[in-house]
Parts: structure tokens; sequence; C-alpha cells
């Protein structure tokens, strides 16, 4: 609707400056076409007739036309056959009440020149027999080029400044939107979620619709002292050998630890692999990213690291827009009164939070139950990449055998030291391996494990073994339950898991699986 309104307005302005040019020249008419060489035909801008009656075909193709042997015109010309003038007539007008097409004597054609190429023609049909003036007729179509050039600057001025109007004034109602979501009392992973959605809706730009394709973007937080890939959109897989970001650790020298350094945020064109986004594994980049942090009462709880293919894409109002979101983020999460400003995204422990980790796991299981595309090599080199043998995916239920005995003989403070020891062993990045921990109840942990699962076990299994020795120089002797299932399973290029079958990958049927594989664990060694 507002391109339409936008296209009348301009139409009504260059049909005053061709209606002052029609009369300066002594014409019956006069018509503006732009030439679309796309579809090969000749359109209407605007017209201007001496007579209400008459008027101009609004679009006709190249073949129909008159005009066609002229479509290339790269100077002004005068016409006078009759003979070229009577097809003309028939080519270009019709007329309403009854009212003939005058006899025209002469056409004045005048071409519109853009880049070396003519985009359009302006007709001016006289019907007097007299020769026109060509030093009048010069000056008048110089006039006429003159205005009709600045006129088109200005109204392609104006109307950028209106969509820039329109563009700010959207962006002021999804934010509100945004306010509104954090105090309807909605839980804070529902609030993060639809912020990375509006993050990410800014990354998608029209004038580079297939790059911005393979744009992206990962959210990380701190949790067990490791900062972690929890949240992403986009096309991650160009980040990584495995089939998603999240769980990647984020290292030292990287774009997104120099921005939680330095508190403000990195931006990085790509150039060459060094320094790397989040990590050293992840695949060398093209274009541009940019690093911001997550502050709260001016502490790091979190960085966002954008991608785009396109190194120009992050301009000044595209960097505002995504630094301004995260800091209104930030302050919905300080005045929201669920949420501890402090550590927003981690419980006492440092692992995730539930409203956190469900919100991860529901994007891995996504992300597992997506088709795996056949993709350019060039555009897409991670699928080309083999993922590093033994490498997995798997999510583990984990407790503590020892619960009724624990209970009873330990008290409530050394059970939470206790806790926080179990949790900080369950750590995937202390084996070396990618993933996070969180909490799914008092006693029960859930862990995402990348990598290749037999360390991970191997190295509890070795931190536990001698049971952990707790502030009163009090050892408690561990022993642990688990249950875990694998969330990779290969699956043929070109095919999809059901998401009503039996091997689709559900939040809330993996859950009840794992809960139910673990209690029969605990049943079978009790």
């Amino acid at each position: 609707m507002q391109t339409q309104q936008l296209k009348k307005e301009f139409a009504n302005g260059l049909g005053r400056i061709l209606t002052l040019t029609r009369v300066s020249l002594g014409a019956e008419s006069a018509a503006f076409y732009w030439i679309n060489r796309e579809k090969e035909q000749f359109v209407l801008a605007s017209e201007s007739h001496l007579s209400s009656g008459l008027s101009c075909v609004v679009r006709s193709s190249f073949k129909d036309h008159y005009l066609q042997e002229f479509k290339e015109l790269d100077q002004p010309v005068i016409l006078s056959d009759p003979q070229d003038l009577a097809t003309f007539r028939s080519t270009s007008y019709f007329s309403s009440g009854g009212l003939s097409i005058p006899q025209f004597k002469q056409l004045i054609l005048f071409p519109i020149i853009r880049k070396r190429e003519t985009v359009a023609l302006v007709l001016f049909a006289i019907q007097r027999l007299d020769p026109v003036s060509t030093e009048h007729t010069t000056l008048v179509l110089e006039a006429f080029q003159e205005l009709f050039e600045f006129y088109f600057s200005l109204s392609g001025s104006f109307n950028r400044l209106r969509a820039q109007q329109e563009e700010w004034l959207e962006y002021d109602q999804q934010l509100q939107a945004l306010a509104e979501l954090s105090t309807s009392k909605k839980s804070a992973s529902r609030v993060l979620s639809d912020t990375i959605d509006l993050l990410y809706s800014f990354l998608q730009d029209d004038n580079f619709e297939i790059l911005s394709d393979a744009a992206s973007l990962v959210f990380a937080v701190q949790s067990l002292s490791v900062w972690t890939v929890v949240l992403e959109k986009g096309n991650t897989s160009l980040l990584t050998d495995q089939k998603t970001a999240i769980g990647m650790r984020i290292e030292k020298h990287t774009l997104a630890m120099k921005a939680l350094e330095s508190g403000s945020a990195e931006f990085l064109v790509h150039a060459n692999p060094s320094p790397y986004r989040i990590s050293s594994f992840e695949i060398p980049a093209i274009g541009a990213s940019l690093s911001i942090p997550l502050l709260l009462d001016g502490h790091r709880v979190g960085v966002f690291v954008f991608t785009h293919p396109n190194p120009r894409f992050f301009s000044e109002a595209i960097t505002h827009k995504l630094k301004n979101t995260i800091q209104f983020l930030s302050l919905v999460f300080q005045k929201s009164a669920h949420e501890k400003a402090e550590a927003p995204f981690q419980d006492r422990s440092g692992v995730l939070t539930s409203d956190l980790w469900h919100l991860s796991l529901q994007q891995i299981l996504a992300q597992a139950n997506q088709v795996k595309r056949v993709l350019d090599p060039v555009k897409n080199p991670a699928q080309n990449r083999p993922i590093p043998s033994g490498s997995e995916q798997r999510l583990v239920f984990l407790t503590p055998a020892q619960l009724p005995s624990l209970r009873t003989r330990y008290r409530l403070e050394e059970l939470k030291q206790f806790q926080d020891m179990v949790a900080k062993s369950l750590a995937p990045g202390q084996s070396g391996l990618d993933g996070w921990v969180g909490r799914y109840s008092e006693y029960v942990f859930v862990v995402f494990v990348v990598g290749k699962f037999p360390i991970w076990t191997d190295r509890l299994l070795s931190v536990i073994q001698n049971g952990f020795i707790l502030s009163g120089n009090q050892s408690i002797p561990i022993h642990l339950h688990y249950h875990s299932i694998r969330l990779d399973k290969e699956q043929p290029v070109g095919t999809q898991l059901p998401m009503d079958g039996p091997n689709s990958l559900d939040l809330h049927k993996t859950l009840r699986e794992l809960n139910s594989g673990l209690t029969h664990v605990i049943s079978t060694h009790e």
C-alpha cells in the first residue's frame, strides 16, 4: 500500500513538470514512459494532454508499440513523417466520449539516460504545421532535463527518509512488544527467545537475500566457569563441523572473548581466520562479525555473536539496532521480579537454569529433526567436512545413587556443597569436550555432551572414585546412576526424521524417556 502511494505521489509531481514543459513547447500531448527491458514493455509513468478526453496506453509490449525502434535513443529527435505519426497515434492513444485523436504533425522524443542506458522516453506531440524552433526546443528540453533530475533526486531522498522513519517507528513497536511480554510475567526464556528472533530479523537484508540465508547469531553464557554457546539462529553449520554450534566453548583470543573482556562491542572483517569468532575449531568465515556482550549491572552475563557474509552489512543503523536491543534486554532482566540481575542464566551451583537449558535443548532437538540438505560446497564447506570419528551428541540424566542416606546423614549446608561438587564434576569442558550442564530437579542433572562420550564418562569416574571432601573435611563416597540417549543418529542425506514417528526427537518425549530410563537404572541397582 505504501509503495503504491509513493508511486502516485511521484507521478503527480512528474505530471506537473510534464505539463509545464508541454505548454512551453506548445504541444498538445506529453507522456513519460519507463523502459522495462526485463519484461520488454513501455510503462507509462505520467501524462499531460490539452484535451481531457485523451489518454495514453498505460502498458505496452515493445513489439506492439511504435516506440520500439527508439528504445536505444541517446539524443532528442523530432519526427514529422505522416506515416510514422499515424502509427504512433494508433499504438499510443485512446479517447473517451467520442473524441477523435488529434492529427499530430510533429513528435519530439527525448531520452532519459542512466549509466549509459536509455531508461525512459519522454514524448511531446504537436499539431501545428510550422517548424519547431530548434533553439527554443533545446532550451526547453534542457530545462526539463535539469528539473526532472532535481525532482528525481529529491523524490528518491524523500522516499528514503520516509522509509527510514517508518523503519524506526516499526522498531519502536517491536521493542514495545518485548516490553509488554516482559511485564506479562512470561518466562525469562520466552523473553530471550523472542529477543533472539528479533535480532535475527535485523540480519535479513532484502538487497542481499541469498547472502542473508548464511547469516547467523549465537548466544553464549558462562556456566561452571566456562563460556558456552547455548542458543543459535540461522546457518550455524558454517560455524562448526558439528551439526549445531550449541555446546561450543568460547576460547581465549576470539572475537566473543574480546567483547567479554572489554565489556563493549567488537567488530571484525574476516580477512583471515584469526581471530576466530568463538573457537579455533570453527570453519573460517567470510564477510564480517559483530560481538556484543550482555551486561547486567556491569556484570558480563552473556555474549551475542552476529555474522553476515556481506562485509558491508553492519551499517551504523544495523549496529545501533543490535546494540540497543541487547541493552533493552538487559533492562528487562534487571526489572523482572522473577530474575536475579547478577546471574539470570545459572543457578547457585553454576549450572544452567531450567528455563535456559529447556530452550537450548529445544533448539538442539529441532536441529536433529531438520532435513540434511546437499549444499554447494563453496556456500557450505561444512557439508564436506567429516565429523571427527567417534564424536556424537548425547543427552544424559544423572543422579547420586545414595540419596536416602545422604539426606539423613548430612546437614542442609553440606548437602548444598555436595550438589555443587557433583555439578562441577559433570562439566564437559573439564574433559575437553563441548556441551553444558543443567539442573532437572534438586538432585537430578541433565548434561549435553558433544564429542567422544567415553572420554567424558572415563573422566567422571576418575573424579568421583575417591568421593568428595566437604569443607569440614568430611568425605562423602559417591556413586552415580545415569541414563543417556544419542541425539545425532545418522540419517541418509535427503531424508527427514518423522515428526510424529518413533524416531522423532520431541522435547517432552525425550525428557520422559530419560526420566524413565534413569528410574529403571536406579531400581535395577537397588
